[in-house]
Protein backbone atom coordinates (compact mmCIF):
# COMPACT_ATOMS: atom_id res chain seq x y z
CA UNK A 1 0.00 0.00 0.00
CA UNK A 2 2.87 2.35 0.94
CA UNK A 3 4.59 1.74 -2.41
CA UNK A 4 1.31 2.19 -4.28
CA UNK A 5 0.62 5.58 -2.64
CA UNK A 6 4.16 6.73 -3.48
CA UNK A 7 3.76 5.56 -7.07
CA UNK A 8 0.40 7.32 -7.49
CA UNK A 9 1.87 10.55 -6.13
CA UNK A 10 4.94 10.30 -8.38
CA UNK A 11 2.81 9.52 -11.46
CA UNK A 12 0.45 12.45 -10.77
CA UNK A 13 3.41 14.80 -10.23
CA UNK A 14 4.99 13.71 -13.52
CA UNK A 15 1.68 13.88 -15.41
CA UNK A 16 1.75 10.17 -16.36
CA UNK A 17 -0.93 8.94 -13.94
CA UNK A 18 -3.30 6.37 -15.43
CA UNK A 19 -6.56 5.25 -13.83
CA UNK A 20 -5.82 1.97 -12.04
CA UNK A 21 -9.35 0.58 -12.11
CA UNK A 22 -11.86 2.64 -14.09
CA UNK A 23 -13.92 5.76 -13.53
CA UNK A 24 -17.36 6.53 -14.91
CA UNK A 25 -16.38 9.47 -17.12
CA UNK A 26 -19.01 11.62 -15.38
CA UNK A 27 -16.53 14.06 -13.84
CA UNK A 28 -18.66 15.37 -10.94
CA UNK A 29 -19.52 11.81 -9.93
CA UNK A 30 -15.88 10.64 -10.23
CA UNK A 31 -14.69 13.54 -8.05
CA UNK A 32 -16.90 12.27 -5.24
CA UNK A 33 -16.69 8.51 -5.72
CA UNK A 34 -13.09 8.17 -6.78
CA UNK A 35 -12.09 5.26 -8.99
CA UNK A 36 -13.96 1.98 -9.20
CA UNK A 37 -11.40 -0.68 -8.45
CA UNK A 38 -10.63 -3.95 -10.19
CA UNK A 39 -12.69 -6.66 -8.51
CA UNK A 40 -15.49 -4.23 -7.57
CA UNK A 41 -19.17 -4.91 -8.18
CA UNK A 42 -20.95 -1.63 -8.94
CA UNK A 43 -24.76 -1.82 -9.02
CA UNK A 44 -26.69 0.83 -10.99
CA UNK A 45 -30.33 0.70 -9.93
CA UNK A 46 -33.47 2.58 -10.97
CA UNK A 47 -37.12 2.20 -11.91
CA UNK A 48 -37.90 1.73 -15.64
CA UNK A 49 -37.46 4.80 -17.93
CA UNK A 50 -34.90 6.52 -15.70
CA UNK A 51 -32.12 5.95 -18.25
CA UNK A 52 -30.16 3.04 -16.72
CA UNK A 53 -29.04 1.71 -20.10
CA UNK A 54 -28.04 5.16 -21.42
CA UNK A 55 -26.13 5.83 -18.19
CA UNK A 56 -24.25 2.53 -18.42
CA UNK A 57 -23.53 3.05 -22.13
CA UNK A 58 -21.92 6.39 -21.25
CA UNK A 59 -19.62 4.52 -18.86
CA UNK A 60 -19.00 1.84 -21.52
CA UNK A 61 -18.10 4.42 -24.17
CA UNK A 62 -15.78 6.25 -21.75
CA UNK A 63 -13.90 3.12 -20.64
CA UNK A 64 -13.49 1.74 -24.18
CA UNK A 65 -12.78 4.96 -26.13
CA UNK A 66 -11.10 7.26 -23.54
CA UNK A 67 -9.41 4.82 -21.15
CA UNK A 68 -8.88 2.33 -24.05
CA UNK A 69 -9.71 -0.62 -21.81
CA UNK A 70 -11.63 -3.60 -23.25
CA UNK A 71 -15.32 -3.73 -22.26
CA UNK A 72 -17.83 -6.58 -22.46
CA UNK A 73 -21.41 -5.26 -22.65
CA UNK A 74 -24.02 -7.96 -21.97
CA UNK A 75 -27.34 -6.70 -23.29
CA UNK A 76 -29.99 -9.15 -22.16
CA UNK A 77 -32.90 -6.80 -22.72
CA UNK A 78 -32.09 -5.12 -26.07
CA UNK A 79 -30.70 -6.44 -29.36
CA UNK A 80 -27.12 -5.55 -30.28
CA UNK A 81 -28.29 -3.19 -33.05
CA UNK A 82 -30.35 -1.10 -30.60
CA UNK A 83 -27.31 -0.79 -28.32
CA UNK A 84 -25.08 0.21 -31.25
CA UNK A 85 -27.66 2.81 -32.33
CA UNK A 86 -27.65 4.35 -28.84
CA UNK A 87 -23.85 4.42 -28.77
CA UNK A 88 -23.78 6.19 -32.15
CA UNK A 89 -26.36 8.73 -30.94
CA UNK A 90 -24.46 9.53 -27.74
CA UNK A 91 -20.96 9.66 -29.26
CA UNK A 92 -22.03 11.44 -32.45
CA UNK A 93 -24.63 13.70 -30.77
CA UNK A 94 -27.26 12.71 -33.30
CA UNK A 95 -30.90 12.43 -32.29
CA UNK A 96 -31.84 8.81 -31.62
CA UNK A 97 -35.16 9.16 -33.50
CA UNK A 98 -33.28 10.28 -36.65
CA UNK A 99 -31.14 7.14 -36.54
CA UNK A 100 -34.22 4.99 -36.04
CA UNK A 101 -36.09 6.57 -38.96
CA UNK A 102 -33.07 6.87 -41.25
CA UNK A 103 -33.45 10.67 -41.41
CA UNK A 104 -29.69 11.34 -41.39
CA UNK A 105 -28.51 14.14 -43.71
CA UNK A 106 -25.67 16.69 -44.02
CA UNK A 107 -23.60 17.21 -40.86
CA UNK A 108 -25.44 14.36 -39.13
CA UNK A 109 -23.93 11.92 -41.64
CA UNK A 110 -20.44 13.15 -40.77
CA UNK A 111 -21.17 12.76 -37.04
CA UNK A 112 -22.58 9.26 -37.56
CA UNK A 113 -19.58 8.03 -39.60
CA UNK A 114 -17.13 9.49 -37.06
CA UNK A 115 -19.02 7.86 -34.19
CA UNK A 116 -19.09 4.50 -36.01
CA UNK A 117 -15.33 4.75 -36.63
CA UNK A 118 -14.72 5.44 -32.90
CA UNK A 119 -16.88 2.45 -31.92
CA UNK A 120 -15.24 0.14 -34.47
CA UNK A 121 -11.78 1.04 -33.18
CA UNK A 122 -12.75 0.68 -29.52
CA UNK A 123 -11.95 -2.57 -27.68
CA UNK A 124 -15.65 -3.31 -27.19
CA UNK A 125 -17.64 -6.53 -27.36
CA UNK A 126 -21.45 -6.41 -27.29
CA UNK A 127 -23.36 -9.64 -26.65
CA UNK A 128 -27.15 -9.76 -26.74
CA UNK A 129 -29.81 -12.29 -25.77
CA UNK A 130 -30.26 -14.71 -22.92
CA UNK A 131 -27.17 -15.38 -20.75
CA UNK A 132 -26.22 -17.40 -17.70
CA UNK A 133 -23.27 -16.74 -15.36
CA UNK A 134 -21.29 -19.38 -17.29
CA UNK A 135 -21.99 -17.52 -20.58
CA UNK A 136 -20.75 -14.23 -19.12
CA UNK A 137 -17.52 -15.94 -18.02
CA UNK A 138 -17.09 -17.46 -21.48
CA UNK A 139 -17.64 -14.07 -23.17
CA UNK A 140 -15.14 -12.45 -20.77
CA UNK A 141 -12.57 -15.09 -21.72
CA UNK A 142 -13.22 -14.34 -25.41
CA UNK A 143 -12.65 -10.63 -24.74
CA UNK A 144 -9.41 -11.42 -22.89
CA UNK A 145 -8.16 -13.59 -25.77
CA UNK A 146 -9.04 -10.88 -28.32
CA UNK A 147 -7.68 -7.84 -26.46
CA UNK A 148 -5.31 -9.27 -23.84
CA UNK A 149 -7.26 -8.10 -20.78
CA UNK A 150 -10.73 -7.28 -19.45
CA UNK A 151 -11.21 -3.62 -18.51
CA UNK A 152 -14.85 -3.85 -17.38
CA UNK A 153 -18.00 -5.95 -17.73
CA UNK A 154 -21.45 -4.33 -17.93
CA UNK A 155 -24.60 -6.45 -17.47
CA UNK A 156 -28.01 -5.05 -18.49
CA UNK A 157 -29.60 -6.28 -16.29
CA UNK A 158 -29.02 -8.47 -13.23
CA UNK A 159 -32.52 -9.91 -12.72
CA UNK A 160 -32.61 -11.16 -16.34
CA UNK A 161 -29.61 -13.47 -15.99
CA UNK A 162 -30.85 -17.05 -16.30
CA UNK A 163 -29.91 -19.68 -13.72
CA UNK A 164 -30.37 -23.10 -15.38
CA UNK A 165 -28.20 -24.82 -12.75
CA UNK A 166 -30.51 -23.86 -9.86
CA UNK A 167 -33.53 -26.05 -9.03
CA UNK A 168 -36.88 -24.70 -10.27
CA UNK A 169 -38.08 -24.50 -6.65
CA UNK A 170 -35.44 -21.84 -5.81
CA UNK A 171 -37.02 -18.65 -4.47
CA UNK A 172 -36.42 -15.35 -6.31
CA UNK A 173 -34.52 -14.01 -3.29
CA UNK A 174 -32.12 -16.98 -3.35
CA UNK A 175 -31.78 -16.72 -7.13
CA UNK A 176 -30.81 -13.02 -6.97
CA UNK A 177 -28.49 -13.81 -4.07
CA UNK A 178 -26.73 -16.44 -6.23
CA UNK A 179 -26.45 -14.02 -9.20
CA UNK A 180 -25.06 -11.07 -7.24
CA UNK A 181 -22.53 -13.30 -5.48
CA UNK A 182 -21.49 -14.85 -8.82
CA UNK A 183 -21.04 -11.39 -10.43
CA UNK A 184 -18.79 -10.34 -7.53
CA UNK A 185 -16.75 -13.54 -8.08
CA UNK A 186 -16.45 -12.72 -11.82
CA UNK A 187 -15.12 -9.24 -10.92
CA UNK A 188 -12.50 -10.86 -8.66
CA UNK A 189 -11.60 -13.60 -11.16
CA UNK A 190 -11.09 -11.28 -14.14
CA UNK A 191 -9.63 -8.48 -11.97
CA UNK A 192 -11.97 -5.88 -13.42
CA UNK A 193 -15.03 -3.93 -12.27
CA UNK A 194 -18.45 -5.40 -13.04
CA UNK A 195 -21.30 -2.90 -13.53
CA UNK A 196 -24.64 -4.62 -12.99
CA UNK A 197 -27.88 -2.79 -13.75
CA UNK A 198 -30.75 -3.62 -11.45
CA UNK A 199 -34.50 -3.11 -11.37
CA UNK A 200 -36.15 -1.77 -8.23
CA UNK A 201 -39.31 -3.02 -6.55
CA UNK A 202 -42.61 -1.18 -7.06
CA UNK A 203 -42.47 0.06 -3.46
CA UNK A 204 -40.97 3.30 -4.82
CA UNK A 205 -44.23 4.18 -6.62
CA UNK A 206 -46.35 4.09 -3.46
CA UNK A 207 -44.25 6.71 -1.61
CA UNK A 208 -44.59 10.49 -1.82
CA UNK A 209 -40.80 10.87 -2.21
CA UNK A 210 -39.99 8.49 -5.04
CA UNK A 211 -36.22 8.65 -4.63
CA UNK A 212 -34.95 5.05 -4.38
CA UNK A 213 -33.56 3.60 -1.16
CA UNK A 214 -31.55 0.47 -0.36
CA UNK A 215 -34.70 -1.41 0.64
CA UNK A 216 -36.12 -0.89 -2.89
CA UNK A 217 -33.49 -3.19 -4.40
CA UNK A 218 -35.30 -6.37 -5.36
CA UNK A 219 -34.29 -9.06 -2.86
CA UNK A 220 -32.05 -6.31 -1.55
CA UNK A 221 -30.11 -8.13 1.17
CA UNK A 222 -27.68 -9.96 -1.10
CA UNK A 223 -27.16 -7.13 -3.60
CA UNK A 224 -26.60 -4.65 -0.78
CA UNK A 225 -24.03 -6.96 0.79
CA UNK A 226 -22.14 -8.02 -2.37
CA UNK A 227 -21.96 -4.61 -4.08
CA UNK A 228 -18.95 -2.36 -3.47
CA UNK A 229 -20.79 0.62 -4.97
CA UNK A 230 -24.52 1.22 -5.39
CA UNK A 231 -25.80 4.08 -7.57
CA UNK A 232 -29.49 5.04 -7.69
CA UNK A 233 -30.80 7.10 -10.62
CA UNK A 234 -33.79 9.41 -10.17
CA UNK A 235 -35.37 11.83 -12.66
CA UNK A 236 -37.84 14.18 -11.01
CA UNK A 237 -39.42 15.23 -14.32
CA UNK A 238 -40.56 11.64 -14.94
CA UNK A 239 -42.88 11.79 -11.92
CA UNK A 240 -43.72 15.52 -11.95
CA UNK A 241 -43.91 16.36 -15.64
CA UNK A 242 -45.62 19.76 -15.31
CA UNK A 243 -44.30 20.87 -11.92
CA UNK A 244 -40.72 19.58 -11.90
CA UNK A 245 -38.12 22.16 -10.93
CA UNK A 246 -35.43 19.93 -12.41
CA UNK A 247 -36.26 19.22 -16.06
CA UNK A 248 -33.42 17.53 -17.94
CA UNK A 249 -31.61 16.58 -14.73
CA UNK A 250 -30.85 13.15 -13.27
CA UNK A 251 -29.96 12.72 -9.63
CA UNK A 252 -27.29 10.07 -9.05
CA UNK A 253 -27.32 8.95 -5.44
CA UNK A 254 -24.17 7.02 -4.52
CA UNK A 255 -25.82 5.20 -1.61
CA UNK A 256 -22.91 2.84 -0.97
CA UNK A 257 -19.27 3.51 -1.79
CA UNK A 258 -16.80 1.07 -0.28
CA UNK A 259 -13.76 3.41 -0.37
CA UNK A 260 -15.34 6.75 -1.19
CA UNK A 261 -17.95 9.27 -0.14
CA UNK A 262 -21.71 8.60 -0.06
CA UNK A 263 -23.14 11.56 -1.96
CA UNK A 264 -25.57 12.94 -4.52
CA UNK A 265 -24.52 14.22 -7.93
CA UNK A 266 -26.65 16.01 -10.53
CA UNK A 267 -26.06 15.30 -14.20
CA UNK A 268 -27.58 16.83 -17.30
CA UNK A 269 -29.79 14.31 -19.02
CA UNK A 270 -30.27 14.23 -22.81
CA UNK A 271 -32.20 11.06 -23.46
CA UNK A 272 -32.89 12.07 -27.07
CA UNK A 273 -29.12 11.53 -27.56
CA UNK A 274 -29.17 8.57 -25.12
CA UNK A 275 -26.60 10.32 -22.97
CA UNK A 276 -25.89 12.04 -19.66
Amino acid sequence: VFEEINQIQADKKNGVYKVRGVNTGYIALDNKMGEIGNGDLCVIAARPSMGKTAFSLGITAHISTNLLKPVLFESIEMPEKAIARRLIASIGLVDLSKLKNGEVYGDDWTSVTEAIKAIQEAPLMIKDGEVSIADIKQHARQLKIEYGSVGAIVVDYLQKIITPNLPSTTSETDRISYISNALKQIAMEFECPVFALSQLSRGVESRVDKRPMMSDLRSSGAIEQDADEILFLYRDEYYNKAKSKFPGVVEVNAAKVRDGVVSETFLCCELNYARF
